[in-house]
C-alpha cells in the first residue's frame, strides 16, 4: 500500500460465483423475471441444451436458479447433484428418469405447470416428448451454499 491511498478491495469470489461464471451461459440478477418463456439461452454444455442462470436479488444466496431447454424430440445429459431440486415445467411435455442403479429406473411424465423434486444424489435424465418445439424448464436448488462447504472441484 502506498502512503495515503487505500488499498484496493479485493472481492472474493464463492464457489458457486466461480462454476456460475465458468458455465458460458448468461447469468441474470434480478429481483424478479416477468416471464420465463422469454429469457434468452445460451447453449450450455454442463447441460446438454441452452440454458441461463438465474440468481435472484434478495435470496441471500440462498438458492439459485437455471433455466434449461430441452430441444425438440431431444434430452438433456444425465446429472448426478448432491443438492435437492425443484423443478418447474415452464412449457413443453416429456418425461423424467430418476435412478441410482441403472437397473432400476423410474420413469413419470410431465407438462406445463409441473412441479417435482428428484431425490438428492440421484442421477436423472430429462427427455422432451414433442418434435416441434423445444421444452423449458426451471430449477431451484441450494447450490450457493452446499458448494462452498464442499471440495469446489468436486461441485456440483
Amino acid at each position: 500500500m502506498l502512503k495515503g491511498k487505500a488499498p484496493e478491495p479485493v472481492a472474493l469470489k464463492t464457489p458457486y460465483q466461480k462454476w456460475a461464471e465458468a458455465q458460458g451461459v448468461p447469468i441474470i440478477r434480478d429481483f424478479y423475471i416477468e416471464d420465463l418463456k422469454t429469457v434468452p439461452l445460451q447453449p450450455w454444455e454442463w447441460r446438454g441444451g441452452n440454458g441461463a442462470i438465474v440468481n435472484l436479488l434478495g435470496t441471500g444466496e440462498l438458492n439459485a436458479a437455471y433455466l434449461s431447454e430441452i430441444p425438440p424430440a431431444g434430452n438433456l445429459k444425465p446429472i448426478r447433484v448432491m443438492f435437492e431440486e425443484t423443478i418447474f415445467v415452464v412449457e413443453g411435455n416429456g418425461s423424467t428418469s430418476i435412478w441410482n442403479d441403472e437397473k432400476k429406473k423410474v420413469t413419470f411424465e410431465w407438462g406445463p405447470g409441473a412441479v417435482f423434486a428428484p431425490p438428492r444424489n440421484t442421477w436423472r435424465q430429462h427427455f422432451h416428448a414433442s418434435g416441434q418445439t423445444p421444452a423449458r424448464r426451471r430449477a431451484i436448488k441450494p447450490a450457493p451454499p452446499v458448494m462452498s462447504t464442499v471440495e469446489p472441484a468436486r461441485a456440483p
